[in-house]
């Protein structure tokens, strides 16, 4: 298995729930970006490709409103690249801000309006998330995972 994901031969689908900083809608299809190689976090992105810069790639498959005024979205996305941190930095970098996410991302008060982070941080807030399926070589078809 190790060998399949370091060669990228895995598919993954992935499921995120984000804010729309910017009000605007997320843009389907290809997303790439350049990724600084320092390991600190949080991690710095570009558009413009920067020697020794790591690419980023994923894919918006699908965008799903899940509020009245369209600010927030459930993502389907397909895992193009797999480096640290990498759908959370892009999806930052673009304004669509992960609910829950404490580096990158936002959380939502009682009024449904985005707030920032207490400088005393709690892992109050799940991280809207998760892997949701898998294919492997040779496999047909999406294994979906159960939650």
């Amino acid at each position: 298995l190790n060998q399949w994901l370091q060669a990228g031969q895995v598919e993954k689908i992935y499921q995120a729930k984000v804010l729309s900083a910017t009000d605007s809608l997320p843009t389907l299809g290809l997303w790439r970006h350049f990724m600084h190689p320092s390991p600190r976090c949080p991690k710095i992105l570009s558009q413009e490709e920067k020697p020794g810069w790591k690419l980023c790639e994923l894919s918006v498959l699908e965008a799903r409103p899940l509020s009245d005024g369209a600010r927030i979205f459930e993502l389907d996305i397909r895992l193009l690249t797999g480096r640290t941190h990498q759908i959370r930095a892009q999806l930052a970098q673009e304004g669509f801000l992960i609910l829950g996410d404490q580096l990158y991302g936002c959380r939502l008060d009682a009024a449904g309006q985005p707030t920032e982070w207490p400088l005393y941080r709690q892992n109050s807030e799940p991280l809207a998330l998760r892997c949701v399926g898998l294919r492997l070589p040779g496999q047909v078809g999406l294994r979906v995972l159960g939650m």
